[in-house]
């Protein structure tokens, strides 16, 4: 009976209607920020870099067969990427916009396994669950075009959801985090600061041992706590601010892409939903005091984010002044702001929101999967950030500093002939640097071996591979003496052909 209540209790909060607003500001600036993403790609010639230079590309198991389009045909792909961005953004044929977006970076992922990063994960998954949230109930062409769109609310799962995919990086890049080199060694973060003395105003302190641990710690106590400080009032507040100041931080040390302003704009969904519209109405018709702080917090801002990273971009401005106005806003006094409309009062706020069985199993498993992934590494034997086994999808946001020397000997057994094969005939510069990935590197051995077939000949590939791992003194990283073109892919990991990590002897 007890579990039949919960269950009753937990299905009516699900679908009880909160403002549609802050779930349409999220819209708008992630689906800009994917519109910003692609055209960097192309400004800054990663296109034709990534997919229409190398002659080898590392695929997917099981998605062998997407390959990059041929030709200007695969500029075309992305430049409708970036259309169904400002699409999405503009709330504009939304949910075609949202599968597009969603279709478009999972094919920019599959492409090859050398440009996998966590922050186009992210979006992939942010987009996919768009494709399900009515996010274009506000502040869209649909809505504007079609009153059957609009609507003041929108169920509170489709925001609860989102805060979900937003947190999971959160918690789990903080999970992972509390590990031996970094809450102890502070590496690689140690030696990340080192690198960027010239940081403004605190660059200074960066060699300090003490500040390395300092932060090391506070950031793995900030992933972890972050997403359940945000979800109460009295601490949503500081804790947004130090996630601001966090991503704010990352931008300027780390090349991380669009990740930290992708999260700003995420983070806000924690928020109370109907936000945005306070926030007008409190510039609108608020007291001095309330609009001099927004509008500081903006030019503040719009400052620290298009000026603190090393080159200026309009859209880190702009991110870095909303999100500071947001702050502000919420840092003055709830006396002094402008209420919100009230739902109750709305016309729409009649509208009955329904979350049918085949939905909810599809989000129940998707928050499954989302929490199973991230953790699948802790059943495999051996250091995660050495074996790289269980390291994607896990929002293992800059825990290794990892360098790798390798080396392809190959053999013809019949003829006895040894060489090293030359890795610029095959792979770029780029990829290069990504194939220290042990199933890389065993994926470029197969290769070898399919490349001197056509010639007629029977190789076998071993690697001489030592690599170095958070400032560790190198190693050997793959047994040499392996022949990879006998073990199958794609391999059930532990791999017994990867050298343990030696304990740290520092």
């Amino acid at each position: 009976m007890e579990s039949t209540d919960l269950r009753d209790r937990l299905r009516r909060a699900l679908v009880q209607p909160v403002d549609s607003a802050g779930l349409a500001i999220f819209r708008i600036g992630f689906g800009s920020i994917i519109a910003w993403e692609v055209w960097r790609a192309h400004d800054s010639g990663l296109i034709r870099a990534d997919y229409d230079l190398p002659g080898y590309l590392f695929r997917w198991w099981l998605f062998e067969w997407v390959r990059p389009l041929p030709g200007p045909l695969i500029y075309v792909a992305f430049a409708v990427l970036g259309l169904a961005g400002a699409m999405l953004a503009l709330g504009f044929l939304y949910r075609t916009a949202a599968i597009v977006t969603c279709v478009g970076l999972t094919y920019w992922i599959l492409l090859d396994k050398s440009s996998y990063l966590n922050h186009r994960y992210l979006a992939a998954t942010l987009a996919f669950l768009l494709i399900f949230v009515p996010a274009n109930a506000a502040y869209s062409v649909d809505a504007w075009r079609k009153p059957s769109v609009r609507s003041w609310t929108v169920p509170a799962w489709s925001v609860w959801l989102l805060r979900f995919q937003v947190g999971a990086p959160y918690f789990f890049a903080g999970v992972a985090k509390l590990n031996f080199d970094w809450l102890f060694r502070a590496e690689p973060l140690k030696s990340a600061l080192a690198l960027h003395t010239d940081f403004p105003i605190i660059g200074r302190f960066f060699e300090s041992n003490g500040l390395a641990h300092v932060l090391a710690w506070g950031s793995a106590a900030l992933d972890c706590t972050v997403p359940f400080l945000l979800l109460h009032r009295r601490t949503r507040v500081p804790a947004f601010g130090l996630a601001l100041a966090f991503h704010f931080l990352n931008a300027r040390l780390f090349e991380i892409g669009i990740f930290p302003w992708m999260m700003i704009v995420g983070t806000t969904l924690f928020f109370e939903p109907d936000w945005p519209v306070r926030m007008r109405n409190s510039l609108r018709s608020g007291g001095r005091l309330v609009r001099a702080a927004i509008l500081s917090g903006f030019a503040l801002g719009f400052a620290i984010g298009g000026f603190l990273p090393t080159e200026f971009a309009p859209v880190r401005a702009l991110v870095g002044g909303f999100g500071v106005a947001v702050l502000a806003f919420h840092v003055v006094p709830t006396r002094l702001r402008a209420p919100a409309r009230s739902i109750e009062a709305s016309s729409r706020s009649a509208r009955r929101f329904q979350l049918h069985r085949p939905l909810a199993v599809l989000i129940a498993v998707w928050i499954v999967v989302q929490v199973l992934v991230p953790l699948r590494h802790y059943a495999i034997p051996g250091n995660v950030h050495w074996t790289e086994e269980g390291n994607r999808w896990a929002w293992h946001l800059l825990l290794r500093a990892k360098t790798a020397q390798l080396r392809f000997l190959v053999e013809d057994p019949t003829t006895g002939e040894r060489w090293v094969e030359s890795l610029d005939s095959h792979l770029t510069a780029y990829q290069i640097s990504k194939v220290r990935l042990p199933d890389m590197i065993l994926q470029f051995a197969h290769h070898l071996k399919a490349y001197y077939a056509d010639e007629q000949r029977d190789v076998e590939v071993r690697v001489e591979a030592y690599a170095k791992l958070n400032g560790r003194p190198a190693q050997w990283f793959i047994y040499p003496h392996q022949d990879l073109t006998q073990i199958r892919r794609p391999y059930i990991p532990p791999a017994d052909w990867i050298e343990p990590l030696k304990p740290y002897e520092g």
